[in-house]
């Protein structure tokens, strides 16, 4: 057993950007957030830690890696898919922000996965599990949720006046599948892809 920093440093010098982002997030989560609440000192006491684990490493494989990782961990992804797709659209040169909040009919809030800031659109990614799991259905019928989904979509396009895109896992394997898939709904992909 190694500490956190130490398994996670071992992680992103030893498996892909993709399995690293989803491990850094997953630990960033597990201290730097308390439901939907962000504790910013946290996060930058972490990012601090990390750079200096990267400074140890200089010049051994990984340690870029590392700092890269650290840069961009955010500790609001709450799946694999959000950590994966959040790097893809990274890649593709998006500016992206997080559990976008959205007022709801009811005075609750609706958290949107992603906007893309330079292009305006809201993006929701999830798995086919969300609406099949009993776990996650809660006693809920699968039709109800995809019922009460449809109508939380509705209700966001309607208060911000923007569209909403989606995706899967399948559609996040790469950046440049995750740019067919949002170019397929006419988003304009704002740059070339970054091959870290």
């Amino acid at each position: 057993m190694t500490a956190p920093d130490r398994t996670l440093r071992d992680v992103v010098r030893t498996e892909s950007f993709e399995r690293s982002i989803a491990a850094a997030d997953a630990a960033l989560r597990q201290f730097a957030r308390q439901q939907r609440v962000v504790d910013d000192s946290a996060v930058e006491h972490w990012r601090g830690r990390m750079r200096e684990e990267a400074r140890l490493l200089a010049g051994r494989p990984g340690a870029a890696r590392l700092r890269r990782i650290a840069a961009i961990a955010d500790p609001q992804a709450d799946s694999v898919l959000e950590s994966v797709s959040r790097l893809q659209l990274l890649r593709l040169g998006f500016s992206v922000a997080t559990q976008v909040p959205v007022k709801s009919p009811r005075g609750g809030w609706y958290f949107v996965d992603f906007e893309l800031l330079d292009v305006g659109v809201l993006a929701e990614c999830d798995g086919k599990q969300k609406c099949i799991d009993p776990k996650l259905l809660r006693g809920e019928s699968a039709s109800d949720r995809v019922y009460r989904e449809k109508m939380r979509e509705d209700w966001i396009r309607g208060v911000t006046g923007k569209r909403i895109v989606r995706w899967s896992s399948t559609d996040v394997a790469t950046p440049e599948r995750l740019a067919r898939r949002l170019a397929s709904f006419g988003v304009p992909i704002p740059s070339r892809v970054d091959a870290w």
